[in-house]
């Protein structure tokens, strides 16, 4: 836990938890994609399991030793972009299963703004009546699609994106370029995605775009990007960092800069919502060049 980097005053409330015994029934950590929310929930999760546990986790305990294959410890995922009601059913028959290896059970969602309505409502009716032994995490990087009920039951952590200097220190790496940190928006994960991919050179296609009032010139521009070979899979990270670069740029013809974000928004949850990529990348340039054009 010592390796940790950044959001060390949660680190701290957790160890504190741990310490006096005060464990809840259900907690939030909130905050975007890549900064460690899951690493912090499984290590959070392995110390509330710990059996000889003071101010974290012994590793030594039978429950440390078996913590990854435990049946007192559970992760539930998202299929296909949601996490449905069945699966959150199945984890209120798991957890009213005693504890085998541990004196409790620990679950944890990931991705929670994925439950759809019927899956949230499900949740509540567990969070309502939660066995003794049982804690429940939920990790999101948008609390805001999970229903006030729920939240109003849940520890909520917010995490703060990493520093520039605290990104630099995860991969041992001083020279990462400005544009690079600029980019990854204090995201270890978003960084990593980056570096190992060409976002950057297609992102470069997509920001000619931006400011032109020349519809023959858009069209030209954007029957290029829709020709990059991998760009329906990284559509929806390249939109993202069209946004973080246009965010950062506020100053120059602010209205304007907040139409174009506000429309790339819409786009990326079209696309994100499974609308036709064809039709959208039109439509994003046919809304670019009416913005553009205002006087």
């Amino acid at each position: 836990m010592d390796k940790f980097v950044g959001n060390l005053k949660i680190v701290s409330m957790l160890k504190n938890i741990i310490s006096l015994k005060t464990i809840g029934h259900a907690y939030m950590f909130s905050g975007v994609d890549g900064i460690g929310k899951m690493i912090l929930a499984k290590e959070f999760a392995k110390a509330i399991l710990c059996d000889n546990s003071q101010d974290w986790y012994c590793n030594n305990c039978e429950s440390c030793k078996v913590f990854d294959n435990s049946p007192d410890f559970q992760i539930i995922e998202k299929e296909d972009d949601l996490i449905k009601v069945d699966a959150i059913r199945q984890l209120g028959e798991n957890i009213m299963l005693k504890p085998t290896t541990s004196n409790r059970r620990v679950f944890i969602i990931n991705d929670a703004e994925c439950m759809n309505e019927s899956a949230q409502n499900a949740l509540l009716k567990i969070l309502e009546e939660p066995p003794s032994y049982a804690t429940i995490i939920l990790i999101t990087s948008n609390k805001e699609r999970i229903i006030r009920t729920i939240k109003s039951r849940c520890t909520i952590f917010e995490f703060a994106k990493l520093k520039d200097e605290e990104l630099k220190s995860i991969f041992e790496e001083e020279n990462i370029s400005k544009e690079m940190l600029e980019f990854s928006n204090g995201s270890a994960g978003k960084y990593l995605k980056l570096k190992n991919s060409n976002y950057i050179d297609s992102l470069m296609v997509l920001e000619d775009a931006i400011p032109q009032s020349n519809l023959l010139e858009i069209n030209r521009i954007f029957s290029d990007f829709k020709k990059i070979k991998t760009i329906k899979e990284d559509i929806n990270d390249i939109l993202d960092l069209m946004i973080v670069k246009l965010g950062n740029n506020l100053k120059e013809n602010s209205s304007k800069k907040i139409e174009q974000i506000e429309l790339i928004e819409e786009v990326r949850n079209n696309i994100k919502r499974n609308a036709n990529f064809e039709d959208s990348l039109d439509y994003l340039a046919i809304r670019l060049w009416e913005i553009n054009s205002k006087k």
